[in-house]
């Protein structure tokens, strides 16, 4: 595992650019497959694409593999939560196949039983067949045709992506049939705000959705002629919109109102008193910012390490709310932003469901493990940017998961990247 090194001191002038939004592109894909589609994302390498999100290659060769005809199927999720949970279900529900999933360790420790408990509840009596490795592979042994309807209950407290998977697949077989599917949600919904993305991109694509006392259906109006465009990733976007207020640069792609949940990141700069504008397409972030943070990380779970990120720059503390949920990400992220934090020289106070992270004396150096963990890597070397404190960054490579070229971005606005 290498290091790097990243420092600053001066910045320079240019925009920066986000990759498009990963969690939206995933649902998309998804969509266009039940519509039998072309995908809406170019392939990797295409011109303008060089560096599309690792997580959406997986979902775009998963998606591949599953509409090859073969029966007998391999797919590699790699550190992929979505794109895993979200195929796990569509290859559910293809009929007559041996389906073999893969990925990484930390992947098969996330929680996916209540998806797993869910498919067997409602596809075992028809013919589905999970057999569980440790924790790979998983094997799926499809029933021999699809359901007519799908009505399943899932516990979507851990992730709304099983929810998601579930209302995916409901799409699918209200696609085959014409008749309406629905989902039951049993108990707290984590992240409410990817749940509606899931239910606005089925609603742009030509899908119905209503809900009933917790019950959501779908069914099928019309073949769509094309996908609405895909955003910017406003969980990419943040990280950017930081080096803007330090910087003074703009940030292209920015497109308010999207749903995302981590557009809640531009709401807390305001909150914080800070002068955020977007005009022709491009957004600045200036002024100083009065007071400290109060965020729920089940409003804006993806966003909260690079909001860590920003507390450790304040005057006053921040509280950090409703946090059960980033234990579950690709890293412990509570653990991810108290290391960070008291990297830094802050102090991380722990108290229950929540974190405090008190400002502390400037340090003349930091080091951080990213643990493998995308958003951990950027937020600590927004940080250093940010700060002009060096920072060495273990694990450097994790953030092509979402935003490969990030290197590239922070080196076009003055930091400067070194092995060690």
């Amino acid at each position: 595992m290498k290091a790097l090194w990243i420092t600053r001191n001066t910045w320079k002038p240019c925009t920066l650019h986000p990759p498009l939004s990963k969690s939206d592109a995933q649902r998309a894909m998804v969509v266009s497959a039940i519509w039998g589609l072309p995908s809406p994302v170019p392939e990797a390498g295409a011109e303008g694409h060089e560096d599309l999100p690792g997580d959406v290659q997986v979902m775009a060769k998963g998606l591949q593999a599953l509409a090859s005809g073969q029966t007998k199927l391999y797919i590699d999720c790699r550190d992929g939560g979505a794109p895993f949970r979200f195929l796990l279900t569509q290859a559910a529900l293809l009929p007559g196949v041996e389906v073999e999933f893969v990925g990484s360790a930390r992947l098969g420790e996330r929680p996916h039983e209540a998806l797993l408990c869910a498919l067997e509840q409602n596809l075992g009596p028809a013919g589905l067949c999970v057999q569980r490795g440790k924790p790979w592979p998983l094997c799926l042994h499809t029933p021999p045709a699809l359901p007519k309807a799908l009505h399943v209950e899932v516990e979507a407290q851990a992730s709304s992506q099983f929810a998601s998977s579930l209302l995916l697949g409901a799409s699918r077989v209200a696609r085959s049939s014409s008749q309406p599917s629905s989902v039951l949600l049993r108990g707290p919904l984590a992240s409410p705000g990817y749940w509606d993305m899931t239910r606005k991109w089925l609603e742009c694509s030509g899908f119905s959705v209503w809900e009933e006392n917790r019950r959501t259906w779908v069914t099928p109006k019309a073949v769509p002629q094309q996908l609405p465009p895909i955003p910017g990733d406003w969980s990419s976007l943040g990280y950017l919109l930081l080096l803007s207020w330090a910087s003074q640069n703009p940030v292209a792609g920015l497109s308010l109102g999207q749903g995302h949940p981590d557009e809640a990141l531009w709401w807390h700069l305001q909150n914080l008193g800070l002068e955020t504008t977007c005009q022709q397409g491009l957004a600045y972030v200036s002024g100083q910012p009065q007071g400290g943070l109060k965020v729920s990380a089940l409003e804006c779970p993806d966003a909260v390490l690079g909001l860590v990120a920003l507390a450790c720059m304040l005057k006053e503390p921040s509280r950090f709310e409703d946090i059960a949920v980033l234990r579950l990400k690709e890293s412990d992220r509570v653990e991810a932003s108290r290391e960070m934090a008291e990297a830094f020289g802050a102090t991380f106070v722990l108290e229950g469901d929540s974190f405090m992270v008190k400002p502390g004396p400037l340090v003349q150096s930091f080091e951080l493990d990213a643990k493998e963990d995308h958003r951990a890597a950027m937020s600590a070397a927004t940080l250093a940017a940010m700060s002009g404190v060096p920072l060495k960054l273990w694990g450097p490579t994790c953030v092509d998961k979402s935003f490969p070229a990030f290197w590239r971005q922070l080196e076009n606005a003055g930091a400067q990247l070194s092995e060690g």
